[in-house]
């Protein structure tokens, strides 16, 4: 059967628009959703990595003090119980997670402790004191045993600790007590309510979970898992290190998972939790499901409509398909090209611009979808670059660095007063004051840098330094930090002012890994934060530091 030229033109037609649609259609979704999966489990990994960080960073803190205390003349003397007392409510007011502190002589009896309790028992058979005779002794969560009666909860639920303990030798080792404290849950408690807050976008659709490495049984998360053991594939994977993936959990559901593993902090070497945090894949997919059908819809609307056009006006653009056709295959075909204008015949010249919109809509459609993933590597809070952002710069650098053989600074920093603010003006004010130190961070940054929010008040500057005075470059530009961040700020009609602390580090002269000179920047910040806060600390020239304040 013949068929005329009309009908086979416009067949062609049809079938080239279809052909085109679809493949450009199946590779942008395809593209649309493995990007947002990549982009939401890259997200989760970096809260559970947080949250490990957070947890072993408290647990190193507060394991510090108790061994500071505990290296005290006054505790050789078990003699004098009033002052041993008197110390210990000073310690537990300083920091009111310890919810008890008490002091053992060397039979494991107890001497002194806050509010007197358990005051003549006998500890010695108890892991606490047995365990620390022999050194330092850190045990994992457990339900509240001696004290659960005396000892009233704030909540209905269960009071969990965590202990810590140390011997106290004089300096020929002759053991003279133990000193041994009980951590409250609780503190687990808030690192993860201001975590979830950290993610605001998120925050009603995550679970964080705190897993212990004996049984995998659940520390912290939702009321119905706590207690419950987990046999999860990402548990055995965070023990390698921190990453997500999509996987069943026991109430049947898909969740995507991000996890890490709690490797301890210094000298801490961590109790070996595994972190979890959990979102349904469902929900965490859903944009992307939404925008993937949009995307086929818009594609095989159009595809019909340019088939209809082409059926009523094949009859005369028999000759102009052509040009179009082969770039329509070249197009299906992944190759660059462009669909020619046709100008003399009108029909033809509306058809070839409206095959030139659809590419371009398509092409807008990907270019939003871009867009979409630089949102994903900004703080919702402050607009600055996150930790993934932070990543993604320093990786660049790297392979940048091979090179042009430069230095990097990055600057540690934490606001000193953030939390006074917070408490006295309200959460309110503490979010606008973090919007203004974000705006003078960047404001701040020298050519090729990059300001970073890690969350809450803490902050990353990385900055190219110039090939000579490595170190004195490093501590100008943290001298200028801290009177930058210094000066007063006006918010809703309130001046507030914060200080800050900066611990640094220098890539690669310090560490060839990120991670590496994060750390250490990190360890010099604590070091500022304990010297009197307001200070610069360089890694490696510790003892240079002192305040700005006596610079200036």
């Amino acid at each position: 059967m013949r068929i005329s030229l009309r009908t086979y033109l416009a067949i062609t037609f049809a079938v080239i628009i279809v052909l085109l649609s679809t493949v450009i259609s199946v590779i942008t979704s395809r593209e649309a959703g493995d990007r947002f999966q990549a982009e939401i489990g890259q997200s989760l990994a970096s809260i559970a990595y947080q949250m490990s960080d957070k947890l072993d960073h408290y647990m190193w803190s507060r394991i510090g003090e108790i061994e500071i205390i505990s290296g005290l003349e006054r505790f050789r003397h078990p003699d004098k119980p009033d002052q041993i007392k008197t110390m210990l409510e000073s310690l537990k007011f300083s920091f009111p997670s310890f919810t008890w502190i008490g002091y053992m002589d060397e039979k494991g009896i107890v001497v002194a402790s806050t509010d007197g309790l358990l005051e003549g028992s006998d500890l010695s058979s108890r892991p606490v004191y047995q365990e620390a005779v022999n050194g330092k002794f850190i045990g994992d969560v457990h339900d509240a045993n001696l004290l659960a009666d005396l000892i009233s909860s704030p909540t209905d639920e269960k009071l969990q600790f965590v202990d810590i303990s140390v011997p106290v030798k004089d300096d020929e080792g002759r053991l003279h007590g133990v000193l041994a404290a009980k951590l409250s849950w609780e503190w687990a408690k808030e690192v993860q309510e201001t975590m979830l807050e950290s993610s605001s976008s998120y925050n009603d659709r995550l679970d964080i979970l705190v897993v212990n490495k004996a049984d995998h049984t659940v520390l912290l998360g939702p009321e119905m898992l706590v207690g419950q053991s987990l046999e999860l594939n990402s548990i055995m994977k965070a023990k390698e290190k921190h990453g997500w993936q999509i996987e069943r959990w026991p109430d049947g559901d898909i969740y995507v998972t991000g996890y890490a593993y709690s490797k301890g902090y210094n000298d801490y070497d961590g109790l070996g939790w595994t972190l979890l945090v959990r979102e349904q894949a469902e929900s965490a997919f859903s944009s992307a499901s939404e925008l993937r059908w949009i995307i086929i819809g818009i594609g095989t609307l159009s595809a019909v409509l340019f088939g209809l056009i082409g059926w009523y006006l094949a009859g005369q653009i028999a000759q102009p398909i052509r040009a179009i056709a082969d770039a329509a295959d070249q197009l299906g075909k992944g190759e660059t090209a462009f669909i020619p204008l046709h100008r003399g015949f009108k029909d033809i010249e509306i058809l070839s611009a409206s095959l030139r919109k659809m590419v371009e809509n398509l092409t807008r459609t990907e270019s939003a979808l871009g867009r979409m993933e630089k949102i994903a590597l900004r703080d919702s809070l402050t607009e600055l670059p996150n930790r993934i952002a932070l990543d993604n710069y320093l990786d660049e650098w790297l392979e940048l660095n091979k090179k042009t053989k430069q230095s990097l600074a990055l600057l540690y920093l934490d606001l000193d007063g953030f939390k006074g603010i917070n408490d006295t003006h309200g959460h309110q004010v503490g979010d606008l004051l973090l919007q203004q130190v974000a705006k003078r961070l960047t404001a701040f940054l020298p050519k090729g840098g990059i300001a970073a929010r890690l969350g809450g008040d803490e902050f990353v500057v990385a900055a190219p330094l110039a090939e000579a005075s490595l170190l004195k470059h490093c501590r100008a530009l943290g001298e200028k930090l801290i009177k930058e961040l210094s000066m007063p700020l006006i918010i809703d009609g309130v001046s507030v002012r914060v200080g800050c602390s900066v611990g640094a580090a220098l890539l690669p002269e310090h560490k060839a890994n990120p991670t590496e000179v994060m750390r250490l920047a990190d360890q010099a910040l604590y070091i500022s934060k304990r010297g009197g806060k307001g200070r610069v600390t360089i890694h490696g020239d510790e003892e240079d530091n002192f305040p700005i304040s006596e610079i200036s």
